[in-house]
């Protein structure tokens, strides 16, 4: 037979036997189980090798590479000293989320009582070079008695936006919930935009949250939404709008009967995936358990039109696993591992039956010439009665580190709970470190957990740790000793900071730059002035920096500002760190103060703004402030000469101000545009406080 003969004939082979693996096993990529034997065959090419380790003939050398517990040389240091709760029964770490940055962790103590029974509280605490957490900002607690404030928290990925869920909150109806976003601003916490309620009593929205990186873009779980069916659950994804609003973006993603959808809810860094856990499913045997990917995708033909796509459908293997009670997305979106906490290893001879030990699924998105499909490449398995593995996960950035806890294992003492971190290294799943254990009986150590993006630092909650007092609750949070050698010539580089904050970049465990503060031990007010020379009837807002001198820190609390107003008014207060100028145009940039109530008066033309919360600034830093009258009255603004934008328009020995851009009005909405008006200065009187260092 010639050559070409025989090219032609394995040619032809080939493609038979690949339409025949095609219409074979073209089954739905969405509706995936682990038994699915046919997906052996689509496997990704990394997997090859892994497969042909383990051969499917040879199913003892596939348990044993399946099921290794090889242990990387690495070690897990506590960072800091233990953060416990304020108050007996604050179940402080019942929820935590470390910001990706790894230098904040949130940690939601839904019993406290500052507020009312149960009304709850987040505190948030930042690491700096003293090796210790120092909380930041002000205590965030529940408006109520019975709100549960702190029962599901997360943060953006520098720290500076904080989720926040209630799911007891009673605004909209019983036990409908509520999710409230705040923003880091000078030292304190300042809600973003509108709270999220729920759509019914007894919703319990919040349950669940999650955001995106950049803090715009928030998923919110309310699993007992009746919607379709009794307690068929609901997760809803909102979009922030110019700063300001909360406004939700697609339609509602809906469980079946029972399902409770959204007790589990993560988003991709970019917000554009978000996968859903429905924990009590039935659709593999009674609460099998499933979870869903969504993708946020555009209308092929009509563009401007985006909603959310299911991608993904995955269930549990089998009945009472509680699939989806836990699930944590990659930052990318194509990784997702999933914890079914009330798993029962079945019995075969490499395995004895183990009740409720529970399980952790790791799923990866695979794309080739075959088309598409989530790709088991890992279980991980509970090893003893009731520890319940995987009642809490967290996942890494890169999708290659996954921290898992099993907070009723007796390792330590009856309930005192573990937590185990993975990576995946040649193809496996092997544990990075030894377990962390639990410090004492009872605490539930691994209730909550959260690993920063990079992998390099873990918190982990222990909601019932007696520490003063009972149920008081303890937050640990450990950093990674890589097993790395660094060579003693080794050259080191500075870390690139992270846009937009004066947050360092961390390396594993090691002491960070220690941010700028100062006391708030201030004496006594100051205020600095300019004359009222010149009125514009077209002003609708203006815009002005403050600037400390160099060699003091002041407190802004309040401003005495003239106005030409006819009827009662609300001025809008915006700021942000630095200059307003080059930002007039980006209101992303600005945090929102809140809206003040102006009264006509015939006596005081001229009332005091005082500030719900102070502006602190630290020697020579500046603050740019907005103000907006939302009736688009008419403000008096000051000047001494025509100076140009920028120039400085008065100082003391304290501050400078410099001349701001006013903003005519706009339709009557407030809206951020470019300066119009060169040479209009502040409006009226800053009062201030000069601030001990």
């Amino acid at each position: 037979r010639s050559p070409v003969l025989h090219s032609l004939l394995a040619l032809l082979f080939t493609s038979c036997l690949s339409l025949i693996l095609l219409f074979r096993f073209r089954e739905n990529v969405l509706d995936l189980t682990s038994k699915n034997e046919s997906a052996n065959l689509f496997r990704s090419s990394s997997n090859i090798f892994r497969e042909s380790r383990a051969n499917t003939k040879d199913k003892a050398a596939r348990h044993l590479i399946n099921e290794s517990r090889l242990k990387l040389n690495d070690r897990w240091s506590q960072k800091g000293s233990d953060i416990l709760g304020l108050g007996e029964g604050d179940e402080a770490g019942k929820a935590i989320f470390i910001c990706g940055a790894g230098h904040r962790v949130a940690v939601g103590s839904p019993q406290s009582n500052k507020n009312g029974i149960d009304s709850g509280a987040v505190r948030v605490y930042e690491y700096n070079s003293n090796n210790e957490w120092i909380q930041i900002g002000q205590d965030i607690t529940g408006t109520g008695p019975g709100d549960m404030e702190g029962i599901s928290v997360a943060m953006s990925h520098h720290g500076d936006r904080l989720v926040v869920g209630a799911y007891g909150n009673d605004s909209k109806g019983e036990n409908g919930g509520r999710v409230r976003v705040f923003h880091f601003v000078s030292l304190y916490w300042i809600q973003l935009g509108n709270g999220i309620y729920g759509d019914a009593s007894d919703d319990r929205s919040g349950f669940a949250v999650s955001v995106s990186g950049d803090g715009k873009r928030v998923a919110v779980g309310s699993s007992l939404n009746d919607n379709l069916g009794i307690n068929n659950g609901q997760v809803k994804i909102y979009q922030l709008v110019n700063n300001w609003r909360w406004e939700q973006v697609g339609k509602d993603i809906l469980g079946s009967s029972e399902d409770r959808l959204g007790t589990s809810v993560s988003l991709s860094f970019d917000g554009h995936r978000v996968a859903v856990g429905s924990p009590l499913n039935s659709h593999r045997g009674v609460a099998s358990g499933n979870i869903k990917i969504y993708a946020f995708k555009q209308h092929w033909l009509f563009k401007k039109r985006w909603s959310w796509t299911k991608i993904a459908d995955i269930y549990g293997e089998q009945e009472g696993e509680w699939f989806g009670y836990s699930v944590s997305l990659s930052a990318d979106g194509e990784t997702v591992a999933v914890g079914g906490y009330r798993s029962g290893n079945r019995e075969n001879v490499f395995n004895k039956s183990c009740n409720e030990c529970g399980v952790v699924r790791i799923y990866k998105f695979v794309s080739h010439f075959f088309g598409a499909f989530w790709d088991k490449v890992g279980e991980l398995k509970g090893k003893k009665d009731g520890d319940w593995f995987g009642f809490a996960i967290s996942l890494s950035g890169n999708g290659e580190k996954l921290a898992v806890g099993s907070y009723q294992s007796d390792v330590g003492g009856i309930n005192s709970g573990y937590v185990q971190v993975f990576g995946y290294s040649n193809f496996l799943w092997q544990q990075s470190g030894d377990n962390i254990v639990g410090t004492s009986p009872y605490e539930r150590s691994g209730f909550a957990l959260s690993i920063s993006h990079e992998g390099n630092s873990l918190a982990i909650g222990s909601p019932t740790k007696d520490a003063y007092s009972i149920n008081v609750g303890l937050c640990r949070v450990f950093g990674l000793n890589l097993s790395t050698i660094v060579p003693a010539n080794a050259k080191t580089e500075r870390p690139s900071e992270y846009p937009r904050t004066n947050i360092p970049t961390q390396s594993p465990f090691v002491t960070i730059i220690k941010q700028p503060s100062f006391g708030i031990s201030c004496s006594n007010s100051f205020s600095l002035a300019t004359e009222s020379t010149k009125n514009n009837k077209k002003m609708y807002g203006i815009m002005f920096d403050v600037v400390a001198s160099a060699d003091v820190n002041i407190s802004i609390k309040s401003f005495k500002i003239n106005m030409d107003i006819t009827e009662n008014d609300v001025l809008q207060v915006f700021t942000r760190r630095g200059s307003h100028i080059f930002y007039q145009n980006i209101i992303n940039e600005w945090v929102n103060l809140g809206t003040y109530p102006v009264i006509v008066s015939s006596v005081d033309q001229a009332p005091t703004i005082l500030l719900y919360t102070p502006v602190y600034l630290e020697a020579k830093q500046s603050q740019a402030f907005y103000f907006v009258l939302m009736k688009g009255g008419s403000l008096h603004i000051h000047h001494y000469a025509q100076n140009t934008l920028g120039e400085v328009d008065t100082h003391d020995e304290n501050l400078a101000i410099l001349i701001g851009s006013a903003i005519p009005q706009q339709g009557g909405t407030f809206q951020f545009g470019r300066p119009h008006i060169p040479g209009s200065g502040l409006v009226g009187t800053v009062q201030y406080r000069k601030c001990e260092r």
